[in-house]
């Protein structure tokens, strides 16, 4: 009888024994990882966010890219830094005592396209025109100005309204140009400023979501004048614009399933 219960219980107190030792060796608190962020050049990286994601703690890599945090084997730290790829690196079964260096790749960032207008905006469309180099091409010959009698004390004569000197002068002398094209603008500017302020991309884009080439089309597809955009409220265009967005989508929907 004791032969038998000895039999059993010598394995099972082997067992509980080898069971401990195993457990003994996993390690059962955090312990302290050392590393350096690098990038591909071994460079270091400052500044760079290390967060545990097993235990959901974080820190920032100093000036030479080092750091150090509590981890447990298998642990998984996410890497990252401004200008490089996000990275994760998962802690070793066997944690080393020296400085592991890990590398990030670097990124580039696609930017978007920007569309440069030679006139700029339409302030510097309007300064432009008005500040045009005209070539005078009325200068009078050097010749005939020698052969004209020198008057001494002009009166000073500005060309009336209605007198054909005053129309000459607008219609061939470059002020006259200048100041034509000048007051054109000046007329219209408060106009287009209001339509400008009522219908502009920022506005289409807070409204449908569209941007880029898409925004473009949307736009040039809604067709309004600037007599309708003048003479009626924001809230008017902005039905317009969601009743013609609508449509929009559904021509482009029906374009898919055509193609």
């Amino acid at each position: 009888m004791h032969k038998i219960t000895l039999k059993f219980i010598i394995p099972a107190i082997l067992i509980i024994t080898i069971e401990s030792q195993l457990k003994a060796q996993e390690p059962d608190s955090m312990v302290m990882f050392y590393g350096q962020i690098v990038g591909e050049d071994s460079k270091p990286i400052a500044l760079a966010h290390i967060i545990n994601i097993d235990s959901k703690r974080g820190i920032v890599s100093d000036t030479l890219g080092f750091f150090k945090i509590h981890v447990k084997p298998n642990h998984i730290l996410n890497l990252s830094a401004i200008g490089f790829e996000y990275t994760e690196y998962q802690i070793p079964r066997t944690i080393p005592d020296t400085i592991i260096r890990i590398s990030l790749k670097r990124k580039f960032y696609e930017i978007p396209e920007v569309s440069i207008s030679y006139l700029g905006t339409y302030k510097d469309f309007e300064y432009k025109v008005v500040h045009l180099d005209l070539p005078d091409i009325n200068i009078i010959n050097e010749l005939v100005l020698k052969e004209l009698p020198r008057i001494e004390n002009p009166v000073p004569y500005e060309p009336t309204l209605g007198s054909p000197i005053s129309l000459l002068y607008d219609m061939f002398s470059k002020e006259g140009k200048s100041r034509r094209k000048y007051n054109e603008l000046k007329e219209r500017e408060p106009a287009q400023l209001e339509i400008e302020s009522k219908f502009n991309r920022e506005i289409v884009k807070n409204i449908t979501g569209l941007d880029g080439e898409e925004l473009r089309e949307f736009m040039d597809s809604c067709n309004f004048s600037d007599t309708f955009i003048l003479n009626t409220s924001e809230y008017i265009i902005y039905s317009h614009i969601l009743r013609n967005f609508e449509a929009f989508k559904k021509n482009k929907e029906v374009k898919v399933k055509t193609e």
